[in-house]
C-alpha cells in the first residue's frame, strides 16, 4: 500500500472515531450509523470511495474499517472502548 493512501485512510479513520466518541459523549449513546455522528461526506473510503465499515459492540465499543480496495489497499480499523 502507498504510504500516502495509507496515512489519508488513518486519517479518515482517526475524524471518523473522534466523530463518534463526541457523538456518545454528548447523547450519551453511540450512533446507529456513521453518517449520524460525522455527516454523510466523511462516511466513504478517501481512497476506493466505499462506505467505510462500523461496527458497535455490545460491551459499548465500536470499530471503524476501512473497506479496502482492488488495487491491494488493505483494511485499516479503529476501534473505540465503551
Amino acid at each position: 500500500m502507498p504510504a500516502a493512501a495509507f496515512q489519508v485512510v488513518k486519517y479518515r479513520l482517526l475524524r471518523v472515531s473522534g466523530a463518534v466518541i463526541r457523538y456518545r459523549w454528548e447523547q450519551g449513546r453511540l450512533p446507529s450509523t456513521l453518517a449520524e455522528a460525522a455527516g454523510e461526506a466523511l462516511t466513504r473510503c478517501p481512497v476506493s470511495d466505499k462506505p467505510l465499515l462500523y461496527q458497535r459492540h455490545p460491551e459499548g465499543g465500536f470499530t471503524v474499517k476501512s473497506p479496502g480496495t482492488e488495487g491491494g489497499l488493505g483494511r485499516e480499523s479503529l476501534c473505540g472502548n465503551g
